[in-house]
C-alpha cells in the first residue's frame, strides 16, 4: 500500500541507501545533514507519540512552524499515523489573524 506514496519513498529510500542525505539544513553556517534512515526513524517516532497521545485515524493535526526538517517530520509523522496534516506558517497566518480560523475549517483535533 505504500508503494506509490511518499512514505513509501521514505521507507524504500531508507532500506536502499539508508546512509544517504535525505534533507540538510544549514544551522549556524554548517549544513547538517539527515540521512534517510533518521528520517524514517523520526517520522516513525512522531506518528508513534502522536498515536500515544490519542490521535486517531482520519485526525487533522495543525502543523505551526517554519520551513525546517521538524516540519517535514511533523507532516510525515501525522501522515503515517493516518491522520492529516494542516500547515500554518506563522509569519503568513499570524499576521492576519487567520490561525484560529484555519484550525476551525480544518477541523484540528483537540488537544
Amino acid at each position: 500500500m505504500l508503494d506509490n506514496t511518499l512514505l513509501g519513498l521514505i521507507v524504500k529510500n531508507a532500506s536502499e541507501m539508508p546512509d544517504d542525505d535525505a534533507m540538510r539544513e544549514k544551522r549556524y553556517g554548517v549544513w547538517s545533514p539527515m540521512t534517510w534512515s533518521e528520517l524514517q526513524d523520526n517520522v516513525q517516532r512522531f506518528a508513534l507519540g502522536l498515536r500515544a497521545m490519542g490521535f486517531e485515524d482520519d485526525n487533522t493535526l495543525a502543523i505551526i512552524g517554519d520551513n525546517k526538517p521538524e516540519w517535514v517530520i511533523a507532516e510525515f509523522g501525522c501522515m503515517a499515523a493516518g491522520g492529516g496534516p494542516n500547515r500554518c506558517i506563522p509569519g503568513q497566518s499570524a499576521r492576519r489573524n487567520r490561525i484560529p480560523y484555519l484550525l476551525f475549517r480544518c477541523q484540528v483535533s483537540g488537544g
